[in-house]
């Protein structure tokens, strides 16, 4: 039996599915242009190389996460008229700094869970763990919200 309180909440509950259905709809939209999902697509492609080095999406995903990070440092770095020579290390101190004098904390891409699970993924080419991944996505989000401030 519904009671008032259900009949006033659920029009609420049924907009904010709806809402969230169409913004996940709108996610995958590109993935399906790109043919992501079919078997001839780009990741259907590459699963068997995957499996055979014994990596999975997690890696994919973990790999992405990093490259929009070495973007974001790069893309950034430019956009103040800054080098964007050396190695990622010398990079992000360079960064670190103007947006310190700016105001501006960035999350320290040099912490050892973070340069950790970078290296590990990067350069070592092993599979992420969920707490890394979990690590990987906390420090994009931070430091793109970090460097929108960073003028």
């Amino acid at each position: 039996m519904l009671n008032f309180l259900n009949v006033k909440v659920l029009p609420s509950y049924f907009k904010v599915i709806q809402s969230a259905a169409k913004t996940a709809a709108e996610s995958v939209k590109p993935l399906i242009d790109l043919g992501v999902f079919q078997s001839s697509g780009p990741l259907f492609s590459l699963m068997p190389l995957l499996k055979e080095l014994g990596l999975s999406i997690r890696w994919v995903i973990g790999a992405a996460a990093l490259a929009l990070i070495e973007i974001l440092v790069n893309r950034k770095l430019e956009e103040l008229g800054l080098k964007t020579d050396g190695s990622f290390k010398q990079r992000v101190k360079r960064l670190s700094a103007i947006a310190e004098q700016k105001g501006v904390k960035i999350p320290n891409l040099l912490a050892k869970p973070f340069y950790d699970a970078r290296s590990k993924v990067i350069h070592r080419g092993v599979e992420p763990s969920e707490t890394e991944i979990k690590i990987i996505i906390e420090y994009l989000q931070h430091l793109a919200g970090s460097l929108k401030k960073v003028r």
